[in-house]
């Protein structure tokens, strides 16, 4: 799993300032409390498509977007070299986008 967090925007309406977020079930790091409609969150790592965003009020008021995030898959492009001996013992360079915070 990408082991960096991302910081997003969730939309909706009847926002308390001390709601609390998950995305497929795991907690988010709440940030900012913009307005009843708005919520600035820190997702936690992790790798999925089509999971479902979901914010809880104090009172226990929940609201559930289905298939609401997807993670953004790592993509290979190319290898260097493209080919070598069975036996290994040779560094292979991978390129590509996604793989993490320091690509």
């Amino acid at each position: 799993a990408p082991s960096e967090s991302a910081i997003v925007q969730v939309f909706g309406s009847n926002f308390e300032s001390n709601s609390a977020v998950t995305v497929n079930g795991l907690t988010a790091a709440f940030l900012s409390f913009m307005d009843s409609s708005t919520l600035l969150v820190r997702i936690p790592p992790g790798v999925g498509k089509g999971l479902d965003v979901v914010v809880t009020n104090n009172d226990g008021t929940k609201g559930t977007l289905v298939a609401g995030f997807t993670y953004t898959a790592p993509q290979v492009t190319a290898t260097n070299p493209s080919n070598g001996p069975s036996v290994g013992g040779f560094v292979l360079t991978v390129h590509g986008s996604n793989y993490g915070p320091s690509d």
